[in-house]
């Protein structure tokens, strides 16, 4: 009886001794080799979470993070002046004479089942593409606006569709279009695409480039470019003037 006693408590001790074994095994840290600089790894990874942070409350997307598809939330147009006026001008290349660029006046009631922008017919640019093929829906106080972007090779960069937008990681920088204050892509090469901001009182002036079949299309403040791309030195051309665009919006220097 006694040595059936003492063979059953010594298979407790170790039930016990295992089970504390398994336990300690799995409260251990990580094993890291003796090149591993532990304060080092982990402060890589917090510094580039903070990064990643900050960046999205700036409301721009980095390149190595930016989704091939997200969610805009279209530029806001105060209500006092959406009550007050029946229509929002928008301008291509503005200017305070409008003597530059397009300009197209569009009824708001227009806008809130979708409009399609056709200035083009009015003033037709080399190449006699239209501009970025434009079409708007404004949705309570916000204006949205669907196109297609190319880069200054004729190359596909992304799409946005009112509410949505898609786009190739390797084709942009930075994209500034999750916050209501304006819209803005920036491009691989680090050139203003494509933005759109309100001013008052009904103005929507929107600036960049447009390549089509025919022709690139140049739209700044108070200046509007245009070249037929089989003419000599006309990207060369286009590219000057694309460089003069002024972004909108405040980007981390030397990352693109």
């Amino acid at each position: 009886m006694n040595l059936i006693r003492t063979l059953i408590l010594q298979g407790i001790s170790t039930l016990v001794l295992i089970n504390l074994s398994i336990k300690s095994s799995a409260q251990q840290p990580p094993i890291y080799n003796a090149n591993t600089n532990i304060n080092s790894a982990h402060k890589v990874d917090i510094k580039g979470n903070a990064i990643i942070k900050k960046q999205v409350n700036k409301y721009y997307v980095k390149k190595q993070s930016l989704r091939d598809e997200m969610y805009t939330s279209g530029l806001y147009i105060p209500t006092k002046i959406l009550n007050q006026y029946s229509n929002l001008i928008i301008c291509l290349g503005y200017s305070n004479n409008n003597s530059f660029g397009l300009m197209e006046s569009i009824p708001l009631g227009l806008l809130k089942d979708t409009a399609i922008f056709t200035a083009r017919r009015l003033v037709i640019m080399p190449g006699g593409d239209g501009p970025f093929g434009l079409k708007f829906l404004l949705k309570k106080d916000r204006l949205y606006v669907s196109t297609t972007f190319v880069d200054i090779d004729g190359k596909y960069v992304g799409k946005m569709e009112f509410n949505k937008w898609e786009a190739k990681k390797t084709k942009i920088s930075y994209c500034h279009c999750t916050e209501k204050d304006n819209i803005e892509i920036i491009d691989e090469n680090n050139y203003v695409l494509f933005n759109m901001r309100y001013m008052e009182p009904n103005i929507i002036v929107i600036n960049g480039y447009f390549v089509g079949d025919n022709g690139i299309q140049v739209y700044n403040d108070g200046d509007a470019y245009g070249c037929i791309r089989q003419t000599p030195n006309c990207k060369d051309n286009a590219i000057e003037k694309i460089k003069k665009i002024k972004k909108l919006n405040s980007y981390p220097i030397g990352e693109n």
